[in-house]
C-alpha cells in the first residue's frame, strides 16, 4: 500500500512540475516537448536487428523493442521503487538491489553463451529440426503420390493438397505450387532452397529427387524413386538421430541442474556465514 502511494505521489508531481513549464505558452510548450521527449523515437532506439532475427528464429512473434523495453524498464523500475521506499523510510541504502538487478540483465541478455541467448538458440534448433522433419513428410507424400503409375496429381496441385497438414511449413509449400504453375518447377525448387540455410544437409536432395522425378514418365519415375528409396531412408535416419541428439542435450542440462544448485546453495551458506562473523565481530 505504501509503494502504491508512493507511486501515486511521484506521478502527481511530475504532472505538476509539467502543468508549470508548459504554463506560459501550452500549445508551444507541448510542441516542443513532443519533439524532445518523442516516445516513440526512445521505442525506436531499442530496436535490435541481430535480436530480432533470433527472436524471429526461435519461433517468439515479440518485437525486439519490446523485449529491451521489458529487459531494461523491469530492472530499473525495481531499482526505482526500492531506492525511493528505503528513502523514504529513512533506510539504509545498500547494493543489493543493484546486484539484483545486474543478474536480471544478464540472464536476459540474448548472448548465446547466457541462459536467455542458450534458450533461444535452443529453439530454433527445435523449430529447424521440426522444420527438416516435415520436409521429409512432404517427400514421402510426394514419393507415395508419384509412385500412383496413373492419375497422380500434378505437383502443384498436389502442394496445395498437402500445405494444410504442415504447421512449420505450409507457407512455404503453398508458395512453392504457386510458383511451380505460374513460372516453373525448377524456379519454384530453387527458391525453396533458398528458404534453408545454404549449409542445410538434404535439402539439394530433395530437390534433386522432385525436379529429376517430374521430368519421367509415369513408369520411369517409379523405377526411379524405387533407387532413390536408400537416400531418402538416410535422410529420415539421420534425422532420427538428430532429434534425439537434440533431446539428449535438454536431457544433460536438467542433469546438471541439482549440482549447480547444490553449488550455488553452498556459495550462500558461505555468504551469510561471512555475515554473521561479520555481525558478531561489530558487536
Amino acid at each position: 500500500m505504501e509503494t502504491i502511494s508512493l507511486i501515486t505521489a511521484l506521478t502527481g508531481l511530475v504532472y505538476l512540475v509539467i502543468l508549470i513549464a508548459v504554463s506560459d505558452d501550452p500549445l508551444k510548450a507541448k510542441l516542443r516537448f513532443r519533439q524532445r521527449f518523442d516516445p516513440n523515437k526512445l521505442v525506436n532506439t531499442l530496436h535490435d536487428e541481430r535480436l530480432q532475427q533470433l527472436l524471429e528464429d526461435a519461433g517468439w512473434k515479440i518485437p525486439s523493442k519490446i523485449f529491451n523495453m521489458l529487459r531494461y524498464g523491469v530492472p530499473i523500475l525495481f531499482l526505482f521503487l526500492t531506492y525511493i521506499s528505503n528513502y523514504v523510510r529513512l533506510e539504509e541504502i545498500t547494493i543489493g538491489p543493484v546486484i539484483y538487478a545486474l543478474v536480471a540483465l544478464l540472464l536476459t541478455s540474448p548472448s548465446r553463451y547466457l541462459p536467455s541467448g542458450w534458450l533461444l538458440k535452443k529453439l530454433h534448433e527445435r523449430r529447424m529440426i521440426r522444420k527438416d522433419g516435415e520436409l521429409i513428410s512432404f517427400l514421402r507424400l510426394y514419393e507415395n503420390n508419384r509412385m500412383k503409375k496413373s492419375a497422380h496429381v500434378q505437383f502443384w496441385a498436389f502442394c496445395n493438397q498437402v500445405s494444410s497438414h504442415f504447421q512449420y511449413l505450409e507457407k512455404e509449400i503453398l508458395i512453392l505450387g504457386q510458383r511451380t504453375n505460374e513460372e516453373s518447377l525448377e524456379n519454384g525448387l530453387t527458391w525453396l532452397v533458398q528458404q534453408f540455410p545454404e549449409d542445410h544437409l538434404f535439402i539439394s536432395d530433395v530437390r534433386t529427387i522432385i525436379l529429376t522425378t517430374e521430368g519421367l514418365d509415369s513408369e520411369s519415375a517409379v523405377h526411379f524413386l524405387k533407387e532413390q528409396g536408400k537416400i531418402i531412408t538416410k535422410i529420415s535416419s539421420d534425422q532420427y538421430l538428430r532429434r534425439w541428439g537434440f533431446i539428449g542435450d535438454i536431457a544433460n542440462v536438467f542433469n546438471a541442474l541439482p549440482s549447480a544448485l547444490t553449488f550455488l546453495m553452498m556459495i550462500v551458506l558461505i555468504m551469510l556465514y561471512v555475515n554473521i562473523i561479520r555481525t558478531n565481530l561489530t558487536w
